[in-house]
């Protein structure tokens, strides 16, 4: 989700931010990242992530034949090498801990 406000900026100012990666917390304690996307100003557009990845590998072929690309943004090294060897090897395993967006209803 895109957001015109910047919670990074009313908690920390927008020097502290540079574009990295930061967190939003809510009453049940689940991590969302949140992150400026302007390289000018990182205030121009937040943009908040879901607390779970999205991951839709195991719906592919119900997706039909369509090109796709993979975005990765705090996952681990080893998850991020997972999820390239599962498509390039047609492996439509689940992750655990992830969402299907969309793709579930």
């Amino acid at each position: 989700m895109n957001l015109d406000q910047c919670p990074i900026k009313e908690h920390i100012g927008c020097d502290r931010c540079k574009a990295h990666f930061h967190t939003l917390c809510d009453a049940e304690g689940r991590a969302f990242p949140i992150k400026g996307m302007s390289a000018v100003s990182s205030c121009a557009v937040t943009r908040l992530y879901n607390c779970y990845p999205t991951d839709i590998l195991p719906k592919l072929d119900k997706v039909g034949r369509m090109n796709y690309s993979l975005v990765f943004t705090t996952e681990d090294e080893k998850t991020v090498k997972d999820r390239i060897d599962a498509v390039k090897s047609g492996r439509r395993d689940a992750l655990n801990d992830t969402t299907r967006g969309y793709f579930n209803r």
